[in-house]
């Protein structure tokens, strides 16, 4: 009986990596499938011309995200300007927008047949168009790094808030100038923070789908899509899949290695104490007070009020019950979604914690790693593994939701996983000895202690996954059954034929879920700096 229940719980330990481990030998086994006529047209015409896109789009996001996110979390820790508590909040919103919506907000507004650039040729004659073109590279990489410069934002105002005024004060000792001490000391502190943020930005840039869709480039994941349903040939997709799944380890790999030869900058005893304040006159104060504003907003305000005015049409003429259908289909799967990760994550943690099985621990961490496959390619890969179980993909049935469902949590594993996991570090084992010689043990001493501590954790994890899924294109577009549409999927099909204002009732529905997650996120992370500090 006792060998049965340990099968059982390596099997539980075991099942995420398993899916994971099944979906890459899918995509090895069918990458050998493919003609060498085919693969030669998609080399000479595909490949180079997507990867050149992917590359050139996505490190000149990070470069811009970074850039914007560094300053602004230095400005809101080190500068004490007018509105400065307001915007150390705020400034993360644009996180609650996906990637795509920021993109066709974009076109919209600012592509040549928009109002913005008609007023300008006929009021100002001032040809908008030929001074900037949205459509380009260089307009697809502003929009993921006005998308994803919240994530550097928020990890490097956590790292320049632990650092202590007693640092600054022995830099100046040294003869150190204020503004140099940024350069010398802060920001190498910082890198390790920063280093992990930018390899957010390139895995969301390099995964993305709905922006480049949105701006007809096409990048690896968009080509992906195109030799899967224009070829027709899975093989070669899975071809393509493997070339970018390979691209993303490396240069996450090499962030990785970055990050660890930085560790050693790492402070460990300035966290207690108040950040240093850099004293600057009142006009410059104002003059900050003045870019910031005017940045977030272009970031989030202008385009929540676009979002508004094209909705509001829609809005006047009544949600018919397909609309309600889509946010219906969306919301229930997010929600299963995050309670299958959840349920497998806090399991996964749980029972680490009581058996110490380290080994299948760390393979059952080895499915994190699926947050770094663009949605494309696991998308592509669960598919395959369908077609080896029933032969092809008509067969499959209403089995393609099932595989829905599991792409979206494993693609999502990592971060439902990350904060339960921490969860559970921060609980001493002394608390359960104790409970235990009070005579409080198994399922009680879950329900009574481990739950009730671990519950904002799992709160936290079950919104992230939540809110990830619904702003998830790529698996929604690739994966849902035949008329089972969600909000993401009727935003691709609208901003493809250009009907902007038939896109953004859905885009608003998604903001107005995810914005009170991001700001509460903002918030908690605040909060809990504060508590340090005030310790």
């Amino acid at each position: 009986m006792s060998s049965i229940v340990n099968a059982l719980r390596a099997l539980v330990l075991s099942l995420p990596s398993l899916v994971l481990c099944a979906s890459i030998l899918s995509l090895l086994l069918f990458a050998f499938r493919g003609t060498e006529d085919l693969w030669s047209h998609i080399y000479e015409f595909v490949l180079w011309r997507a990867l050149w896109n992917t590359l050139v789009t996505s490190f000149l996001a990070i470069f811009f995200a970074s850039l914007v996110g560094v300053i602004l979390a230095w400005l809101v820790v080190f500068v004490d300007f007018p509105g400065r508590r307001f915007f150390s909040a705020v400034l993360a919103l644009p996180l609650a927008f996906p990637a795509y919506v920021f993109a066709f907000i974009a076109i919209g507004s600012l592509d040549y047949s928009s109002q913005l650039m008609t007023w300008l040729r006929e009021s100002w004659a001032v040809d908008g168009h030929a001074l900037f073109q949205i459509r380009s590279r260089l307009g697809m990489s502003l929009v993921l790094a006005a998308s994803f410069y919240p994530y550097v934002y928020l990890l490097a105002r956590e790292a320049f808030r632990s650092q202590g005024a007693s640092l600054f004060e022995a830099s100046r000792s040294l003869g150190c100038r204020p503004f140099a001490g940024v350069w010398r000391l802060s920001l190498p502190l910082a890198r390790p923070w920063i280093l992990s943020g930018v390899a957010l930005v390139l895995m969301e840039s390099m995964a993305d789908f709905g922006v480049a869709s949105a701006f007809n480039i096409e990048t690896l994941t968009v080509a992906v899509y195109r030799v899967w349903f224009s070829m027709f040939s899975l093989p070669h997709a899975a071809q393509l899949a493997l070339i970018h799944l390979g691209i993303v380890l490396l240069f996450l790999g090499l962030l990785r290695k970055l990050t660890r030869e930085h560790l050693r900058y790492e402070d460990r005893g300035a966290g207690a104490e108040a950040p240093w304040e850099f004293q600057i006159s009142r006009p410059w104060t104002w003059l900050i007070s003045t870019g910031v504003t005017c940045f977030w907003f272009v970031v989030f305000v202008l385009p929540v009020l676009q979002l508004i005015l094209w909705s509001l049409p829609s809005i006047q003429g009544g949600l018919d019950a397909r609309f309600l259908g889509w946010v219906r289909n969306a919301i229930l799967m997010s929600a299963a979604t995050a309670i299958l990760v959840c349920f497998f994550a806090f399991l996964i943690t749980y029972l680490q914690r009581i058996y110490r099985l380290k080994a299948l621990f760390s393979f059952a961490r080895f499915a994190t790693v699926a947050y770094a496959f663009p949605g494309s390619v696991l998308a592509l890969s669960l598919s395959l593994v369908l077609i080896f179980i029933f032969g092809s993909t008509g067969a499959m049935g209403q089995w393609v939701l099932l595989a829905m469902w599991m792409a979206l949590g494993l693609r999502f594993f990592a971060v439902g996983f990350q904060p339960i996991y921490q969860g559970f570090r921060r609980l001493s084992m002394n608390l359960d000895e104790a409970s235990q010689s009070l005579g409080v043990s198994g399922f009680r001493l879950f329900l009574r202690l481990h739950f009730p501590l671990i519950r904002p954790s799992v709160l936290a994890a079950f919104l992230f996954v939540m809110m990830d899924c619904l702003k998830e294109m790529p698996i929604h577009v690739m994966m849902r059954p035949f008329g089972w549409d969600t909000l993401a999927v009727r935003i691709f099909e609208f901003t493809r034929e250009g009907e902007w204002e038939r896109a953004a009732l859905p885009a608003l529905v998604i903001v107005m879920i995810s914005f009170p997650i991001v700001l509460w996120l903002s918030l908690k992370l605040s909060g809990i700096r504060k508590a340090e500090d005030s310790r």
